[in-house]
């Protein structure tokens, strides 16, 4: 009993009669002392628990640890896992959380929680999320090379199984059919361990999973030899299994699609009457592939909406951060599905939903996992979000008064990319960008739905739009776009938020009093030819509010790390003219935006040194290891600081998200390099409009770049200094 083995229902009926005979007459008997009845009876108790996890028997897992419980005085650690085990596979996690908190000697609850899901949590919710296909074929290829070495020994374990089925079978004909099956079976392990020793390299993936297919097949031939139906936990496994290899076929049919759906649809309906919710979730997405394949789009966008339903409902009892985001990540594939089906067969409200479920403020919230648009009240505001993956891009626009309006623009991935390389104005007359034009065109037709809102009269001029922007579409300023045949900043203001969850929350926060403490932090680099204009410029940007605040100065030497964050949690404002840094790099992937990217500051009394800013970088880890700041706003009047790479848990990852982590309720970034005077003069107006005319910071913001705009002129290279910065966070 010390190890459950392969077939744990089978383990199960082994062990409750034996623990039956050790609870009534058996201690008795064999004259057997208390304590050691109590070890013997704890170690049945854990097999037991075990082999009922093994089989989706939850029940008796919690069964059998009450009762251990209640007989005896100290219950096992490893029994009260297992009962908290079998009330997460339940999704009873208020109780799952309730039972830990009196363990004495807790385990690893985080463990326990992930124990059901397909996939393991990330290390780190704010590590970069990939998005170079090259590097992520060659990370599937290598996963592949590690589950084939997995795979293996599972497999032989599970063949000396199935050695005691041999036995039972009574025709020739069957036994002929079993050893045939099995041949094939060890034919294939035995290619797969050649393929493995040998290191597959290219289409690893693809190669072992024609050889998994194989194998399947020669499996399921055995199975169908086995006097037991579809019902028990082995085959319903089994079921989801063969489903895999056959969709990974390039030679499937629809025979033998239509037969891994009717073995799929049994095991779905033993996994829900045994609320076994991580099958129940694998099924249905194995469903869902199947029908899709078969053409059969409505079946399985309902297959798929069963997945999210159970994700969402998992991850909302989380607390932890961490695990609610691998919980939602279980199944990354699903979101484009729903996305894609939503929208073909006009469910523009699941489509979006499912698109919000991705952005991570949105389901780390303690308020829940996600915010639908049908929960949204109507507002005095409207939010348009953009969903991108390998199919291209989709728009979705919610007003504010409830209209959802959905968008497909004609623009594939790779011409995003290529689009948005090039978004700085001031590239646009380089030769080798020259005759591709301004980007403004392309990129203004993901803009349509504004047009359409517009002419319906359900927008109106002075509007404000809050945005929230997949990668790499989070990368362009979209005020300079036109919608109305000119930029759009003329009648709309922007501001950007993490999710329509996070613009919800904005709306409905308190909003603060006035501005009454300000700080200024000035760290011009060792080689700026004129530090003193650099100083000058950056008072000439508070100006306006010199008189109306308590200013603080920091622009000296000692402008350092512990500097920069006593300005974060002493001022209600903080101006920060420094030098940003956002590393280039190919594939895009390699670069962990809050590790490389941050400020520059001074070090031991000098200057940062722009050619060697890893000794000078202030990270964004660094800004958001400092602890909460009670700062209203934060002005970073830094090249670049308004970059970002998508993070594993959906967020925009860089040194704004750092900023608004920490508490700070908006922020003002650039999105790539500008000069001082052009700092200074947008942050004067900001502050101007907002501060002393008490204007919303989404009015001050939009009239800072109209003022721009006039002064440079209505040329596009000129746009370079008018549109550099965005408002992020409260628009309030």
């Amino acid at each position: 009993m010390a190890s459950v083995g392969p077939r744990p229902e089978i383990a199960l009926q082994l062990a409750l009669p034996v623990w039956d005979a050790m609870a009534e007459s058996l201690p008795a008997e064999l004259q057997l002392t208390g304590s050691l009845i109590e070890t013997i009876c704890q170690s049945i108790a854990i097999s037991i628990g075990e082999a009922a996890i093994g089989c989706g028997e939850a029940d008796a897992a919690i069964r059998i640890a009450d009762l251990v419980k209640g007989r005896f005085e100290n219950g096992a650690p490893s029994i009260e896992e297992n009962a908290i085990r079998g009330l997460i596979q339940k999704l009873r996690l208020a109780e799952a959380r309730e039972r830990y908190a009196r363990i004495p000697s807790s385990p690893d609850l985080d463990r326990l929680l992930r124990d059901w899901r397909p996939v393991t949590r990330p290390d780190d919710i704010l590590r970069p999320m990939p998005i170079d296909t090259r590097s992520h074929r060659e990370r599937l290829d290598t996963a592949a090379r590690e589950a084939a070495k997995a795979w293996i020994p599972d497999q032989r374990r599970l063949q000396r199984a199935q050695d005691t089925f041999r036995s039972e079978l009574r025709s020739a004909s069957d036994i002929a059919e079993f050893d045939a099956a099995r041949a094939e079976m060890d034919a294939v392990l035995d290619l797969v361990e050649v393929q493995v020793a040998n290191e597959v390299a290219d289409n690893a993936s693809e190669i072992f999973h024609q050889q998994i297919f194989r194998y399947q097949v020669a499996a399921r031939r055995v199975e169908r030899l086995v006097p037991t139906e579809v019902g028990n936990h082995q085959q319903a496994r089994h079921a989801v299994n063969f489903a895999a290899s056959v969709l990974s076929n390039t030679a499937r049919t629809e025979e033998m699609l239509r037969a891994a759906l009717s073995d799929l649809q049994s095991a779905l309906a033993w996994f829900v009457l045994k609320a076994n919710i991580s099958g129940t979730a694998e099924a249905n997405w194995a469903l869902g592939l199947v029908h899709e394949e078969l053409n059969e789009g409505p079946e399985a966008l309902a297959c798929y909406q069963t997945v999210l339903d159970i994700l969402i409902s998992a991850a909302h009892d989380l607390h932890d951060p961490a695990a609610r985001a691998a919980t939602m990540r279980s199944f990354p594939n699903v979101y484009p599905k729903i996305v894609r089906l939503g929208l073909r067969y006009g469910k523009v409200g699941i489509a979006f939903n499912a698109s919000e479920v991705l952005r991570g403020t949105a389901y780390l919230r303690s308020a829940g996992p996600a915010f639908r648009a049908e929960d949204t009240p109507i507002v005095g505001w409207h939010y348009l979000s953009t969903f991108v993956d390998d199919e291209g891009c989709v728009v979705f626009l919610r007003l504010g008064d409830g209209t959802l309006y959905a968008h497909r623009p004609q623009i594939g991935r790779e011409e995003l990319d290529a689009l948005t390389s090039r978004v700085p104005p001031a590239d646009w007359h380089r030769s080798r960008l020259r005759d591709a034009g301004s980007p403004r065109g392309p990129l203004s037709s993901l803009l349509l739905p504004l047009r359409h809102a517009f002419s319906d009269g359900r927008m109106q001029s002075g509007d404000h739009l809050a945005v929230a922007l997949d990668y790499p579409l989070n990368l362009v300023p979209l005020h300079y776009l036109d919608v109305l045949n000119r930029p759009i900043v003329h009648d709309l203001s922007f501001s950007r938020v993490a999710s329509l969850g996070d613009a919800i929350d904005i709306d409905r926060a308190i909003v603060g009093g006035p501005v009454a403490s300000a700080c200024l932090v000035v760290i011009p680099a060792a080689d700026n030819a004129d530090r003193e204009l650099h100083m000058q410029s950056a008072e000439e940007a508070i100006d306006p509010i010199r008189e109306m605040v308590t200013l603080r100065r920091i622009k000296e030497d000692d402008t350092d790390k512990s500097s920069v964050q006593y300005a974060l949690r002493n001022a209600q404002l903080v101006h920060i003219q420094a030098h940003g840094f956002f590393p280039l790099a190919s594939p895009a992937e390699t670069v962990d935006p809050l590790l490389q990217a941050g400020l520059l500051v001074s070090s031991n009394g000098e200057w940062p040194d722009r050619s060697r800013p890893e000794l000078y970088l202030m990270s964004a880890r660094e800004i958001i290891d400092g602890g909460p700041s009670g700062a209203m706003h934060v002005s970073l009047a830094a090249c670049v600081s308004g970059l970002g790479r998508p993070g594993s848990a959906g967020d925009m990852l860089g040194t704004e998200f750092a900023l608004r982590s920490l508490g700070v309720a908006s922020v003002t970034a650039s999105h790539w390099h500008v000069d001082l005077e052009t700092a200074s003069s947008f942050h004067a107006a900001f502050y101007r409009s907002w501060i002393v005319e008490g204007k919303s910071r989404a009015a001050a913001w939009r009239s800072a770049v109209l003022s721009l705009m006039a002064a440079y002129g209505a040329n596009e290279r000129d746009w370079a200094r008018a549109c550099a910065f965005s408002l992020y966070g409260s628009w309030r």
